[in-house]
């Protein structure tokens, strides 16, 4: 209890230990290893972002189809559209 009366903080919130300030540093440190691992990990990842907004753009054109909110979204250019109805010939 007695060394918490050094501890102390100023009015724009840094920390000072018996009046001198407290240099806090973080530092992120990989190994060989673990660079090279995420280095073949981040472009599958890359991949699999890439996939899943191409999916999610493909579900959301099919569900826009599905409910007539977007006529345009239902036709590809230059498909024949189908008929409805039946087309006898004599």
């Amino acid at each position: 209890m007695t060394d918490l009366s050094r501890l102390s903080i100023d009015y724009d919130g840094r920390l000072y230990w018996d009046g001198k300030p407290v240099e806090v540093r973080r530092r992120i440190s990989m190994s060989q290893a673990q660079v090279v691992g995420a280095s073949i990990v981040a472009p599958f990842v890359v991949i699999g972002a890439l996939a899943s907004a191409i999916q999610g753009v493909v579900a959301a054109r099919e569900f826009a189809c599905q409910f007539g909110w977007s006529a345009s979204a239902c036709t590809l250019p230059g498909a024949v559209q189908p008929r409805h109805g039946y087309d006898i010939q004599a």
